[in-house]
C-alpha cells in the first residue's frame, strides 16, 4: 500500500477524517451496576482518540451525549449548572464543564 510523502494542504478533505477503530460507549441509562462499564468505556474511547479529546470541555459533552432515559432527564437539569455568564469574566458567555474525574464523582453520586 503506497504512503503518502510530503505535505497535505491544509484544506484537505482527508484530514478531517478519523478511522473508525473502536465504537464509542453504549449509552448509559442510569443504571447504578452500569456505571463503572460506561466510565470505563468513555475513558477508553477518550484514549483511543486523544487527539480529538484534550480538553474536559470536549471529553464531557461527548461522554453526556450517550445519556437515555433517567440520565439524560437528569443530566438537562444539571448541565445548566455549567453555564458560565459573569458580566466581569473577560471571555464571553459559555458551559465551563467540571474536569472528567469530578464528572465521573458527580456521575456517581447521582446513580
Amino acid at each position: 500500500m503506497p504512503q503518502p510523502i510530503g505535505q497535505a494542504p491544509p484544506d484537505a478533505a482527508y484530514l478531517g477524517i478519523k478511522p473508525v477503530l473502536m465504537q464509542p460507549s453504549k449509552p448509559f441509562k442510569g443504571a447504578h451496576d452500569d456505571i463503572e462499564r460506561f466510565v470505563g468505556d468513555c475513558i477508553t474511547y477518550f484514549e483511543a482518540f486523544s487527539s480529538y479529546f484534550i480538553l474536559d470541555s470536549q471529553m464531557v459533552p461527548f461522554a453526556a451525549s450517550y445519556f437515555e432515559g433517567p440520565a439524560k432527564e437528569w443530566w438537562v437539569y444539571k448541565r445548566p449548572e455549567f453555564w458560565a455568564n459573569d458580566d466581569e469574566d473577560l471571555i464571553s458567555a459559555r458551559f465551563q464543564y467540571p474536569t472528567g474525574g469530578e464528572f465521573v464523582s458527580i456521575l456517581t453520586t447521582q446513580f
